[in-house]
């Protein structure tokens, strides 16, 4: 490779590929209690088994109607969950914010989380960030401590809005307050409302929910009137449609997305006899598989078992044998924590650079062809950089310092790695993708 070019040039951060190696995904699913007869509940979606949908047993009467679920960003066995305010017969009951531990498909402990009753029907949304948890009600947008305490109602909302779901890339909360609206929350200014999308071009369709992709973009599930079901990714700066699919679901009702495999799962619909909750995959945006179905519940949240801490962009430029530049994490970046570190795995004993830079709307991700290297793009614009060396096995990594300034809290960095390649092209590198992380408290 040409060293002078290699010391010169700076690459962002890569993360697996969808090409990556699918290994079996936990997915958790809340079951709403359909009827005063058929109990909700915590499921596994196991999609490669005859039934798909098994129930995790549990005897606490909290647990029996989940309206949200969401997983804590540091420890995966600790899940969130938000209630539906029904009792068994049909009669209003009181809603709650739980912290649950789940291992070997069991909860082994439980905390409920709001110190007092929640003046809500049901808790659609949750979202651990930092300290909090965030929730999107029927009639407020708050926080609750995630150690207990007071909640916090941050914005009251009106009462001709319906609130479909909410999601959060760490820097901002999107809530879907309505049918075919979706506003934006600085979570730095959170009693703020601003707007962020409206279905204009899918008018006969309202939103179901929302969720945050692997790249930081808005997925978002609709359904019309005959409940034919979409599954759409929105910019999350602009809001517009990049990309949309059918489902042969009746009624979707909440998606999520492996952090590892790219595949996003679907579930909530029913069957074309409107009897069994089903479920799809997705794959390239397109159904890989589904729609699989056998529990007369409406499921209206599912999250993957993985921690996601960085999002990526783009996709890395390959080597002459097919790897790339492959970017990890451990840790949470935490403007209260230290560890945080991102990772290369790559071919041994190779040169690496990693640069970091502040992610700036302004600058634009660009292909390196001009210098012989096409179809590798550079996609940060870098304040530091650093050159390591991969060990022997192909490993390399970057640990970040505790940051010492509150106001880096909510701050968006972009990373990527540029890896020393000889032959792949006229410049002799390979570059990784480039990942999005946003600082939290």
């Amino acid at each position: 490779m040409k060293r002078a070019a290699f010391a010169a040039l700076s690459v962002l951060l890569s993360y697996p590929s969808s090409a990556a190696q699918k290994a079996p995904t936990q997915i958790l699913v809340a079951g709403l209690r359909a009827g005063t007869t058929v109990p909700g509940g915590l499921l596994h979606l196991k999609t490669g088994a005859a039934s798909p949908f098994q129930a995790i047993p549990a005897s606490l009467s909290f647990t029996q109607n989940p309206a949200s679920l969401a997983l804590d960003g540091v420890d995966p066995t600790m899940v969130y969950v938000g209630t539906y305010g029904r009792a068994a017969n049909g009669d209003p009951g009181p809603c709650h914010v739980l912290a649950l531990r789940i291992a070997n498909d069991k909860i082994v402990s439980y905390q409920r989380l709001n110190a007092e009753p929640m003046s809500e029907d049901y808790v659609s949304t949750i979202i651990p960030i930092g300290n909090e948890v965030y929730y999107l009600g029927r009639r407020t947008i708050g926080s609750v401590p995630k150690g207990g305490g007071p909640v916090s109602k941050l914005i009251e909302l009106p009462d001709w809005m319906d609130p479909r779901g909410m999601a959060s890339d760490g820097r901002f909360l999107y809530a879907a307050v309505g049918p075919r609206y979706i506003v934006k929350i600085d979570i730095a200014r959170p009693t703020v409302i601003q707007p962020f999308a409206r279905l204009k071009q899918y008018a006969s369709e309202q939103i179901q929910n929302v969720a945050i992709d692997n790249a930081g973009d808005l997925l978002v599930v609709t359904s019309d009137l005959t409940l034919q079901a979409r599954l759409l990714l929105l910019d999350h700066v602009s809001g517009q449609a990049l990309k949309q699919i059918r489902l042969p679901l009746f009624g979707a009702r909440a998606v999520a997305q492996d952090p590892d495999t790219d595949t996003i799962y679907i579930v909530g619909g029913r069957d074309a006899n409107g009897s069994s909750t089903s479920a799809v995959t997705v794959d390239y945006w397109k159904v890989s598989k589904g729609p699989l179905g056998n529990i007369p519940n409406a499921l209206p949240s599912l999250i993957v078992m993985k921690p996601r801490n960085i999002y990526r962009k783009g996709a890395a430029c390959t080597d002459i044998d097919g790897r790339y530049a492959k970017i990890g994490s451990s840790g949470q970046a935490s403007s209260q924590r230290s560890g945080f570190a991102l990772t290369l795995d790559t071919k041994p004993n190779r040169q690496a650079v990693f640069s970091l830079g502040i992610e700036r709307s302004g600058f634009k991700a660009f292909d390196l062809a001009f210098l012989g290297a096409p179809g590798c793009l550079i996609g940060v614009e870098p304040f530091l950089r650093r050159l390591t060396r991969t060990d022997s096995t192909g490993h390399a990594s970057i640990t970040f310092p505790r940051p010492t300034a509150l106001s880096l809290h909510a701050v968006v960095l972009n990373a990527q790695w540029l890896v020393d390649a000889p032959g792949v092209n006229a410049l002799g590198i390979m570059t990784s993708a480039t990942a999005r992380i946003v600082v939290r408290d």
